[in-house]
């Protein structure tokens, strides 16, 4: 008997094991994003490209629907441009973006099979770029909405589900815009710096003289 027990115990934790495997969902995505500048000055203009990866074994991402949050007194989005993954826009790809105040919303759907969507979709790809300005100094962060409906939607070309297993936003540093010195200040440094020379030398003829 107590021979059987431990093959026993060991018999079950594999079982457990494959439950869990099996529990777990076949692919499990990783949103991130990049920037083209993470320190701009106010009235700049940057650009986020956010990026899917991670995607399960044979799985195409077909359609998606995000959102991104901000504090609208730092930055104001400008436009979105979607990428080609999921197809040529406009042929291929339906798209469309909505920007508010302290959001954008943009979604595109896929008109292609998952066969044509796996040929076109590497490891990591670009599902949009976003532009924005930036309106005043401070640190600005740029998440996903996780709370508001529909929340973070990927889908394959089935309408199913494709879970989210982690979210990676940005932050902006928006400095003030620089400063350049007055016409005035430049001609007193200008000229401060051609008189100095001038006067060693007379001082110093000053000096021969006594």
């Amino acid at each position: 008997m107590a021979s059987v027990l431990p093959r026993i115990m060991r018999t079950t934790a594999a079982l457990l094991v494959c439950a869990v495997a099996l529990a777990a969902p076949a692919g499990a995505a990783v949103l991130t994003t990049s920037l083209s500048s993470a320190a701009v000055a106010v009235g700049q203009q940057f650009s986020l490209d956010v990026m899917v990866g991670d995607l399960g074994p044979a799985q195409a991402l077909a359609a998606f629907d995000l959102d991104l949050v901000f504090d609208p007194a730092l930055v104001a989005p400008v436009s979105a441009e979607f990428g080609h993954h999921l197809g040529e826009v406009d042929a291929d790809q339906l798209t469309h973006a909505l920007f508010g105040a302290g959001r954008a919303d943009f979604a595109a759907v896929s008109l292609l099979d998952d066969a044509a969507l796996i040929g076109l979709q590497p490891g990591v790809f670009p599902l949009a770029r976003l532009v924005f300005t930036a309106l005043a100094p401070g640190a600005v962060s740029i998440d996903f909405d996780l709370l508001t409906a529909p929340g973070l939607l990927l889908s394959d070309g089935f309408g199913e589900a494709i879970a989210v297993s982690a979210v990676h936003g940005a932050v902006v540093d928006i400095g003030t815009a620089n400063s350049v010195p007055e016409p005035s200040t430049l001609a007193l440094l200008m000229l401060g710096a051609i008189l100095a020379p001038g006067r060693r030398p007379s001082s110093r003829g000053r000096r021969a003289a006594l």
